[in-house]
Order: C-alpha cells, then sequence, then structure tokens
C-alpha cells in the first residue's frame, strides 16, 4: 500500500469577491505569537509528549540517582535538545522582528481571487491559493501552510470586510493521508 495524500477541496463560489489591500501591521508581540502558533500547529500533541517523555525520563533518572555513562549521555541529550529548541525558536522570532523592523511602513497585503501578494518597499510577491496547503483561522491572525511545508502568518489587526471574505472563501484544511 502505497499513502497518497488526497488533493484538497476549496468551496468557492461562482461569483467573483472583491480584492483587498490592506496595510500590513504587526502588532507588539506578534513574532512570539506567530512563532509559537507555527510550531503548536507543525508539531502538535506529538511534540508535547516527546518533551515530556524526555523531561521525565531524564527526572526519573535524577531522582534515582543515576551516575553512569548512560546517564550523562542522556543528560547531554537533552540538554542539547533544549538548546536547540530554544535556538529554532528564537531565530524564528528574530527573523520577523527584522521584517517588521525593515518594513514597518509602506508594507501592503493584497487579497484577491487569484491568491495573495504582498509589496514591501522595492519587493513584492503573489502566491496562488493552490500553493497553500492549509489556510486557518485563529484568534488573532492566519495560519497558512505551503504544499511545500512553508508558513505564513498574516496579522488580522488591519483586515477589511474583503480581506475576512477572501480568507474564509479560501480556508481549508488538508485532507488526511488515504491509503489505497
Amino acid at each position: 500500500m502505497v499513502a497518497q495524500a488526497a488533493p484538497f477541496s476549496v468551496s468557492v463560489s461562482d461569483q467573483a469577491l472583491p480584492a483587498a489591500r490592506i496595510a500590513l501591521v504587526l502588532p507588539k508581540g506578534f513574532s512570539t505569537r506567530a512563532v509559537f502558533a507555527v510550531m503548536a500547529e507543525k508539531f502538535g500533541l506529538r511534540g508535547l509528549r516527546i518533551t515530556a517523555m524526555i523531561g521525565f525520563m531524564i527526572a526519573y533518572l535524577a531522582w534515582r540517582g543515576c551516575d553512569g555513562m548512560i546517564c550523562v549521555v542522556l543528560y547531554v541529550f537533552a540538554a542539547t535538545v533544549l538548546f536547540l529548541a530554544v535556538i529554532v525558536t528564537w531565530s524564528a522570532k528574530e527573523s520577523l522582528d527584522k521584517f517588521a523592523r525593515d518594513y514597518a511602513v509602506g508594507t501592503w497585503l493584497t487579497l484577491d481571487d487569484a491568491g495573495i501578494g504582498g509589496e514591501a518597499g522595492e519587493k513584492s510577491f503573489k502566491m496562488p491559493w493552490q500553493n497553500f496547503r492549509r489556510v486557518a483561522e485563529r484568534n488573532r491572525f492566519w495560519l497558512l501552510e505551503t504544499v511545500n511545508g512553508n508558513w505564513m502568518v498574516l496579522p488580522t489587526t488591519e483586515f477589511s470586510a474583503e480581506a475576512w471574505a477572501q480568507m474564509r472563501a479560501n480556508q481549508r484544511k488538508p485532507h488526511p493521508i488515504v491509503k489505497r
């Protein structure tokens, strides 16, 4: 049996929705919330379970008085995993903070039937809706996962009614893998 991903479906009406052009404003603390939201969406409970298992294992061994070479290896492994998790989280947050500093003014987001576009200074991009595997609404932002596994996080502080309509019309969740 080969596992194949089923194609996603989008229920968009035949009527074209109005395009939205909004200023991209990143509120204070957005980068931290965005990084944690992507990590939770990407790793979910699986990541939490793995972290809890490693933590409980190390705590149990420390409590029982483990002092052999295997314990030293486990302690070093746990410290390395913790260090890498902090570094990855910090670098992602710093990358978003740098974007916010560099493009604090004059950054625009365009949402239309064709996809999502953006303008920041001399740079611009356009991504069709078909390039997104997941478009999910959260409390203060939208999470968008591309088909190649990258993520976009869009704050909703400046969203117009047209922007909300475009996002909700293209909202989707990936279908589970179907075994045939």
